[in-house]
């Protein structure tokens, strides 16, 4: 009793480690691990009580089908697909245990312990192998579109426990245990493979459903820049004329009280008038964007530009740039006490092009591996951005970087871009 509750317990570090290898936990890892504890002891009293292999191998994969689906994030077809993976893994680390030990002991059946506890040695082994052969799934995945391929690993179970049943009371000669012993090897092989272009079609998928993502959001963003260029167009024709008409009526009265009211609403009319800053126009759309929407938030936006219109840049780029850039900087600088937004574009010794986007933010950011990751709760579909940007300044052969500075609480994000493309 005390053995086989060993035996399950090290199956439990075992599955625990795998799913937390390619899954994010829903709740947390200490749930994790004593729901997956929880359903191998009961797995443990049903093989005490009914004491068939086979009924004992079934619940297996469906208790690790539960497991992955109820604690972790993971999708049905993704957590058949790896609970198959495992109870294949299972089945055949015993299968190369018994023959390879019937091969070199001659009464087997009296080392059953210590086979057990190779096979399990075995089955750790290949579970650490198909865990670093695999990613981490989220939510931006297809959740197992390729997931037919689980047809290998079911007809493989099937094979073994028809191998094993039909030889159970049967001496087996070397041979024959040879033999079965490398169908085994070269059946877990094709498995491993299978599982490997499993793993390879998801991160594609992966990589595709991003690209889509950051497409989509640069749709938009183009749109919403197209419909604010309209308006500014709109406001200031009207700016213009309405200068005119004020100019006029300043002209009509002797009054200096009229006059000095009508030179403030002349005032106001040229600060709508002036919309360009940067000899770019769509980066000017983008920067009157942003200035709207920091005056709605109350935060203090300055820009400082002394360069020319970036024409080292697509549109496009221009618009997943700076789009990206300062959604972070003005979501960050809402959320601090200061509430201020600095916008610096300007030439380096004739040869680059520095964009710098320096914004208040109280709370230091989240790092991993010396990348920047999302604060926000879903992560899979968030932390596009910052991707997007080091895609561009890629293209651009230019580099960035960012630095947090606890004393003044300030986050800057800092662009090199050549000038010679």
């Amino acid at each position: 009793m005390v053995f086989l509750a060993t035996v399950y317990f090290i199956e439990v570090l075992i599955v625990f480690f795998f799913a937390k290898s390619i899954y994010e936990p829903k709740f947390n890892y200490v749930i994790s691990f004593l729901g997956t504890l929880g359903a191998y002891s009961l797995l443990c009293v049903i093989n005490i009580v009914f004491k068939l292999e086979l009924l004992n191998i079934l619940f297996m994969f469906l208790i690790n089908v539960i497991v992955m689906k109820l604690l972790y994030n993971s999708s049905l077809k993704s957590s058949l697909f790896h609970g198959l993976t495992l109870m294949i893994s299972v089945f055949i680390s015993e299968f190369i245990v018994v023959y390879f030990s019937s091969l070199i002991i001659k009464d087997a059946n009296n080392s059953l312990h210590l086979q057990s506890l190779i096979s399990m040695l075995l089955f750790f082994f290949i579970s650490r192998v198909l865990a670093r052969l695999s990613i981490k799934e989220s939510n931006t995945k297809s959740w197992g579109k390729w997931a037919g391929l689980a047809i290998l690993p079911f007809s493989s179970a099937l094979v073994l426990f028809a191998f094993r049943f039909a030889t159970k009371n049967i001496t087996l000669k070397s041979p024959e245990s040879i033999w079965i012993l490398m169908a085994s090897i070269i059946l877990f092989l094709a498995n491993l493979i299978v599982y490997v272009l499993y793993e390879r079609a998801e991160m594609n998928t992966q990589k595709l459903m991003e690209l889509e993502l950051a497409h989509q959001k640069n749709e938009i963003d183009m749109q919403y820049l197209n419909l604010i260029e309209k308006k500014n167009q709109s406001m200031q024709v009207m700016a213009h004329d309405y200068k005119n008409h004020f100019a006029t009526i300043a002209s009509m009265t002797d009054s200096a009280e009229i006059k000095e009211y009508v030179n403030s609403l002349l005032g106001e009319m040229s600060r709508l008038d002036n919309m360009g800053k940067t000899q770019n126009r769509l980066l000017d759309v983008i920067l009157s964007k942003y200035a709207s929407v920091c005056e709605e938030k109350d935060i203090d936006l300055k820009i400082d530009i002394v360069t020319d219109n970036l024409t080292v840049m697509n549109n496009k780029d221009i618009s997943s740039l700076f789009n990206n850039l300062l959604d972070n900087a003005v979501e960050s600088a809402e959320k601090s006490e200061k509430k201020k937004v600095l916008i610096q574009i300007a030439n380096v010794m004739n040869s680059y092009r520095k964009i710098a986007v320096i914004n208040s933010c109280d709370i230091p950011p989240n790092t991993k591996n010396g990348e920047l990751i999302t604060n926000k709760e879903n992560k899979e579909m968030h932390g596009f951005g910052t991707k997007s940007i080091k895609k561009i300044v890629d293209k651009y052969d230019g580099e960035l970087d960012w630095e947090y500075d606890n004393n003044s609480k300030e986050f800057k994000f800092i662009i090199l871009i050549p000038i010679n493309q």
